[in-house]
This record gives structure tokens, sequence and C-alpha cells, in this order.
């Protein structure tokens, strides 16, 4: 399986989307229809496990990654807002 780029190094576009391969995209759409990758010939029935499993784990720190963005821009927020309270 080829190496990918680590997550915390992919950019988002300007309007806050990830921009991910097309692979992963086909594994996701797969996974949604309760399907297997092979069965859309994106890889060999043996590698079916290990393209599911690095789905779901990058799928879930992308997940954490947007919440501890949105957790910042909300703390930032707060902050600008107790500063203006101050004046």
């Amino acid at each position: 399986m080829k190496q990918g780029i680590p997550i915390e190094e992919v950019e988002l576009d300007e309007q806050g989307n990830w921009q991910h391969s097309l692979i992963f995209s086909a594994v996701h759409t797969v996974s949604k229809w309760s399907m297997r990758p092979s069965q859309f010939g994106i890889c060999r029935p043996e590698e079916d496990l290990a393209y599911m499993i690095a789905h779901d784990q990058v799928f879930s720190k992308m997940e954490l990654v947007e919440q501890e963005q949105a957790r910042k821009e909300a703390e930032k927020k707060s902050k600008a807002a107790r500063g203006k309270q101050k004046q």
C-alpha cells in the first residue's frame, strides 16, 4: 500500500474542506454502502481489511482535527468577546 501524507500536513481549501485522494473518497463511499473496496476494484480481496482499517483511522483523525479547529476558533472568539467587554 502506498504511503500517504500525514494528516497534520494536509491543507484544507478556502472553504475548510479536506483535500484527499480519489482512493480515500472511493473507500469512504464503499464503507457507507457497507461493501468492500475489492468489490469496486480498489484493491485485491486480501487487502480489504487493510484499506478499511486505514480509512477508519484516517477518518477518525480527520474528525478530531476538525473538532480541535472548532474548539480553537470558539476560544479565539470568546477571548475577543471578553476583550471587548473589558473596554
